[in-house]
């Protein structure tokens, strides 16, 4: 949508600027979910929705996911099994045993 709004504009925009900015504008809301779920799950273990029907997110042995695992799991995880159809997050159908994609991812 930027880079269709400065080639319609005639205005010269080198591509050393706007390579840059699309894959930062690509990337943030990965991060900020990796930021999101880390915090959230790694402190609280759930999140904000999660609170509300007093679900959480713990390892198998019931203690707290690091903050690297949360944030891995809720950003790169959930985009994984989204991926292809949503189908990973039909794998509890599957596996009953480990439950979704995301979960297994790590």
């Amino acid at each position: 949508m930027i880079i269709g709004a400065y080639a319609d504009s005639g205005i010269p925009v080198p591509n050393l600027i706007v390579a840059p900015s699309v894959i930062g504008f690509s990337l943030a809301p990965m991060f900020g979910h990796f930021l999101y779920f880390g915090y959230f799950w790694s402190q609280r273990k759930r999140s904000i929705g999660m609170g509300v029907m007093s679900i959480r997110v713990v390892q198998l042995d019931g203690h707290s996911l690091s903050f690297l695992m949360a944030g891995l799991r809720g950003s790169l995880g959930y985009f994984l099994s989204g991926l292809i159809f949503g189908l990973g997050y039909l794998w509890f159908f599957v596996d009953k045993k480990t439950g979704d994609m995301a979960r297994q991812d790590f």
